[in-house]
């Protein structure tokens, strides 16, 4: 009996539990075990920084105490994140993500037990967070951005697999809901074009004109920074590293500014790695539904949004990418508590513009 309720405890909840009736699950997913290990492996470097300092205080006392409050210093310390060991791994053991016709849900705990979810009309963006192990292991993070706080589905498997599933699962609630109120809507579509005379013209959703009749179809663009646009970040580090290296060999390994000017050549030289690195990994992408853009190549990040939750672009060029031909677009989303979507350093920014706004369009017709 005692076996069968740690059984239970370390499952967690059953989602039939808290399901409505009227909902039909398209995926039930557990948390990947293996996005544990870089919590314990926190836990193991507090242990041990901990311990460490708790012997060297043990030092500073009297020799007849040392041992005695070293020892019990070092099994609470023990005890403390042992326990916080337990605990993490009750948490991923019992975390399991909930993916409805309807809804997102996203329950762990039992003891103290916590469930979070949302409702498809109220996602604005679906953003994918993978680091070095994620990539690894097979599992990231699903951020479901709300009008609100949002859920991080933290340890899903197959993570873009799963943003695939919500999207999809909304989208279809959506046409669900827009096929509920469409009476409604006609009814109040005739009404107010008929307080307006024959004729009058009605503006589509989000402040986007209709797409005349006729209209090519827009087809999706995808592309990444040009090169030019690189040149603003690694120009200063290679500049510094001109000037700094001969400075630094004048003052060789006795001055007491060698090591700050090599600490700081250093820092200049990995921002520029940095930067190097983004640009190769950047892409930047228009589809049929909405934007996305996915940089990272050990740590992976993916962020998109739909079209419908677009508010404005804005095109950015300094005085560089005026010259070059290489610009920023800034494409700021409503409800969203990240930064705004941004493609940096595109070739013919106004162009590329030109295309989103005709896909806007298309899309909100």
């Amino acid at each position: 009996m005692r076996v069968r309720r740690v059984r239970a405890a370390v499952r967690g909840l059953d989602p039939a539990t808290y399901l409505q009736p009227s909902e039909n699950v398209l995926a039930s997913l557990p948390r990947h075990r293996a996005s544990a290990v870089p919590a314990f492996v926190g836990i193991l470097l507090a242990w041990a920084g901990s311990s460490t300092a708790a012997v060297l205080v043990s030092l500073l006392l009297p020799a007849g105490l040392r041992l005695p409050v070293a020892a019990a210093a070092l099994a609470l310390l023990l005890l403390l994140h042992a326990s916080l060991a337990v605990a993490t791994w009750l948490r991923v053991a019992t975390s399991r993500t909930t993916i409805t016709d309807q809804r997102v849900y996203h329950a762990y705990g039992r003891l103290r037990y916590l469930l979070l979810q949302t409702t498809y009309d109220r996602v604005t963006d679906l953003h994918v967070k993978q680091g070095l192990l994620g990539r690894a292991r097979g599992y990231g993070t699903v951020v479901v951005q709300t009008a609100g706080a949002g859920i991080a589905l933290v340890g899903i498997p197959d993570p873009f697999g799963a943003k695939d599933r919500i999207e999809r699962a909304r989208e279809a609630h959506v046409r669900t809901l827009i096929a509920e109120h469409a009476p409604a809507r006609a009814a109040a579509t005739a009404s107010t074009a008929a307080a307006r005379g024959a004729g009058a013209a009605t503006a589509t959703p989000g402040g986007v004109d209709a797409p005349a009749a006729g209209a090519p179809i827009v087809q999706p663009w995808q592309g990444r920074p040009t090169a030019s646009a690189l040149l603003p970040h690694v120009a200063p580090p290679v500049l510094l590293l001109v000037i700094g290296l001969p400075v630094l060999m004048l003052l060789g390994t006795v001055s007491r500014l060698a090591w700050p000017l090599s600490a700081f050549l250093i820092f200049s030289s990995l921002g520029a790695l940095r930067a190097i690195v983004r640009h190769q990994t950047s892409r930047y992408e228009v589809g049929e539904r909405g934007v996305a853009v996915s940089v990272g190549w050990l740590s992976r990040r993916r962020v998109e949004t739909t079209y419908g939750k677009i508010t404005d672009t804005t095109v950015e060029q300094g005085l560089l990418g005026r010259m070059l031909g290489f610009g920023q677009i800034r494409i700021n989303t409503a409800g969203s508590n990240d930064v705004p979507i941004l493609f940096e350093g595109v070739r013919e920014p106004e162009a590329v513009k030109a295309i989103l706004d005709a896909a806007r369009r298309q899309a909100q017709a």
